[in-house]
C-alpha cells in the first residue's frame, strides 16, 4: 500500500471512531484531524468536505464487506454452498471488520442509515442493488443449472436473503453478547439449503 493509500485509510479509520463516538452531525474534521494524529488541513488533501469524508467513509466500510463476502467464494462448489459461503464470510468480516467493537459498530451503522434517510448525506440504495444483483446472478445460475429449485424469482429470493441477514446483523448489534452471528448463519444456511433442495433430491 502506498504512503497516501495507507494515509487515506488511516484517516477513514479515525472518522469512523470519530463518527462512531459524536456522530456525524456533531463531529467535526478538526476532532478526526486529531484522532488520527494529523493536521486538520492534510485531510482536504483527501476529501474536500465532512460530507465528502462521511461518503467515502460509507462506501469503504460497504466495499469491505462485500470484498469479504464475495471475494472468497468457490465457483466450483454447488450454487447452495456458494450462498453458504458468502454468509459465512459476511459475518466473519463483521466480527474481524476494521469497525471496532460492536457498540462502535452499532453506532456507525445507526448514523448511516439515520443520515441516508433524514437528510440525504449517502444513499444506500445502490449498495442493497449490488448485492441483491450478485445474490440474483448466483440464484439464477443455480436455477438455470438445477441445482436449486424455488417458486421464487431470483430477485425476490435475493432481497429475503439481505433482509435476513440485515436482521442478524442488527439482532447482533443490539445483544452481541448472547447473539452468536455465526450460529444463527449456520442455522440460515441449512434453511436455505432445505428451501432450495429440489424434489426428489
Amino acid at each position: 500500500m502506498s504512503q497516501r493509500l495507507h494515509r487515506r485509510q488511516k484517516i477513514l479509520l479515525a472518522a469512523l471512531r470519530v463518527f462512531a463516538r459524536r456522530g456525524f452531525q456533531r463531529a467535526t474534521l478538526r476532532e478526526v484531524a486529531q484522532e488520527a494524529g494529523i493536521g486538520k488541513s492534510t485531510i482536504y488533501e483527501y476529501f474536500h468536505s465532512k460530507t465528502h469524508l462521511f461518503q467515502e467513509l460509507v462506501e469503504f466500510l460497504f466495499r469491505h464487506l462485500e470484498k469479504a463476502s464475495y471475494g472468497a467464494v468457490d465457483p466450483n462448489l454447488p450454487v447452495p454452498e456458494q450462498l453458504c459461503q458468502i454468509l459465512h464470510s459476511f459475518a466473519d468480516a463483521l466480527v474481524q471488520a476494521p469497525f471496532g467493537s460492536p457498540e462502535e459498530t452499532l453506532a456507525i451503522t445507526t448514523d448511516i442509515f439515520a443520515e441516508s434517510i433524514r437528510h440525504g448525506t449517502v444513499d444506500l440504495r445502490p449498495i442493497y442493488e449490488r448485492d441483491r444483483t450478485t445474490l440474483a446472478a448466483l440464484l439464477q445460475k443455480g436455477l438455470r443449472n438445477g441445482e436449486i429449485c424455488t417458486p421464487l424469482a431470483p430477485e425476490t429470493l435475493a432481497s429475503l436473503i439481505v433482509a435476513t441477514l440485515d436482521g442478524l446483523l442488527t439482532q447482533w448489534l443490539l445483544w452481541p453478547e448472547e447473539t452468536n452471528l455465526h450460529q444463527q448463519v449456520e442455522a440460515f444456511c441449512r434453511l436455505l439449503r432445505d428451501a432450495l433442495r429440489c424434489p426428489g433430491e
